[in-house]
């Protein structure tokens, strides 16, 4: 019997210091993934100036499509990669495509005609920079339903082949969280200014790239045997909580926190406004 136990602690110990390595690894490719996030979120509000205008509207319409695509890309991502094997290789794919799509935006904007393609001398004054408006949205929703699927993805690649999660969710999504903040400060103070917003969109697409390359790393090396003390699976644990909460609590839960998104996108653009009345229009006042 003792020796029983000192056979099965010595067989879990490595696969636990493997399990932590590769867990280090997607979790750094997920702070880089939230890195290059937001160098990108300032760079399209920058770069859409041209195209919408430096208006309050203009930074709404832009940070609307941004949340649109981002929660869109939740629903497709947790539904695509809810019982994923191999989402390791899902999440590379969805960095990969982020990059590209970084790269493509770098070639349009890039253009000395870019602002001109999108004139619609045709229309009215008022009706051609509302549809301005709708192309600036789209443009960034589409990338963003991307990086809106990443965060299922990679719950999803931090389990083992027994659905075991390998760490919370909170803490990738804390990560991710770090990644952005390093992201908008370090772009909008450093690197836009000393680079350019083409090269910074260059510099995001390569951190895309890197981040897949370190997930692809990681996929299928996870063993059984949790290191996170939970359930075995985040959607377990939404599901066991639904079961909990009854409909009339649902519906009030569901609405404080429609509530308080809208609060905080409000405040969002209410503080980058003010930003730019002591900034002015740069890109410090944006990030």
């Amino acid at each position: 019997m003792h020796c029983s136990w000192h056979k099965g602690e010595g067989e879990e110990l490595p696969a636990r210091r493997s399990n932590q390595l590769v867990m280090s690894l997607l979790g750094f490719s997920f702070f880089l993934s939230g890195v290059s996030a937001l160098l990108y979120q300032i760079v399209w509000q920058r770069a859409l100036m041209r195209l919408a205008g430096a208006s309050t509207t203009s930074l709404a319409i832009v940070l609307a499509g941004v949340m649109a695509g981002l929660a869109a890309g939740a629903i497709l991502g947790g539904a695509a990669f809810r019982r994923a094997r191999s989402a390791a290789y899902g999440y590379a794919a969805l960095e990969l495509l982020i990059g590209a799509s970084g790269l493509t935006f770098s070639l349009i904007s890039g253009q000395s005609h870019f602002s001109s393609w999108f004139s619609f001398q045709s229309m009215s004054a008022g009706q051609a920079h509302q549809l301005r408006l709708a192309v600036a949205s789209l443009i960034v929703a589409l990338p963003a339903v991307l990086m809106g699927m990443t965060l299922p993805a990679v719950i999803t690649a931090a389990q083992d082949e027994d659905g075991n999660e390998k760490s919370g969710a909170g803490l990738l999504y804390a990560l991710n969280l770090a990644g952005a903040f390093l992201g908008g400060t370090a772009g909008g103070f450093c690197i836009i200014p000393s680079f350019g917003l083409n090269n910074s969109l260059l510099t995001a697409a390569a951190l895309n790239f890197l981040s897949a390359c370190l997930a692809v790393g990681t996929a299928g090396r996870l063993r059984p045997g949790s290191n996170f003390d939970g359930p075995s699976s985040v959607f377990e644990a939404g599901e066991a909580a639904d079961e909990r909460i009854e409909a009339p609590d649902a519906v009030l839960l569901n609405c404080a926190l429609v509530v308080s998104a809208v609060v905080s996108m409000m405040l969002e653009i209410v503080w980058a406004r003010l930003f730019t009345l002591v900034l002015g229009s740069s890109t410090y006042s944006v990030a």
